[in-house]
């Protein structure tokens, strides 16, 4: 027997005289998120892979992981984690620049840094991993400066559901 499912919907109701509806409407995308056949808005495929990617809100890098915990897991997956190097590279595509992605697979994705690994760079405990989308490069920042937080999931393997 199957653990009850606990749903939390979000929802703004544009129109009172189809309020139905739109609860109807945000209750199908919900379940069609938790049965895996709809990703939650904001979270896409890293490309070649299984994982998913989303940011977070603006935060330092001290308070990253903090954020990125308290994503709401998405039915199949892992919890969110901050991505390592080498998994933000494989967003970035190095023929483009300004954001340095294609967006037509990533149109989330703009030009800006975001926090990647919850280490500190070897160089220093103030500095940071991040990956700058505008440019693609992977370097370190001050990790009291603010941005937005790139976190990874993978499937949970099936011999661990």
């Amino acid at each position: 027997m199957n653990a009850p499912t606990k749903i939390h919907l979000d929802l703004t109701i544009n129109d009172p005289a189809n309020a139905l509806g739109e609860i109807a409407e945000a209750l199908k995308n919900k379940l069609d998120a938790i049965a895996g056949k709809r990703l939650p808005d904001g979270v896409n495929r890293i490309d070649g892979t299984d994982m998913l990617y989303t940011f977070t809100k603006s935060v330092t890098h001290y308070e990253a992981p903090e954020a990125v915990a308290k994503l709401e897991q998405v039915p199949g997956y892992t919890p969110w984690e901050m991505a390592m190097p080498h998994e933000a590279t494989r967003l970035v595509h190095y023929g483009k620049y300004n954001p340095a992605v294609d967006i037509e697979k990533h149109p989330g994705i703009k030009s800006e840094r975001a926090w990647i690994s919850k280490d500190p760079c070897a160089s220093s405990s103030g500095f940071a991993w991040g990956v700058d989308f505008g440019n693609g490069n992977v370097d370190c920042g001050g990790r009291v400066n603010h941005c937005r937080a790139l976190a990874v999931c993978r499937p949970v393997p099936a011999s661990q559901e």
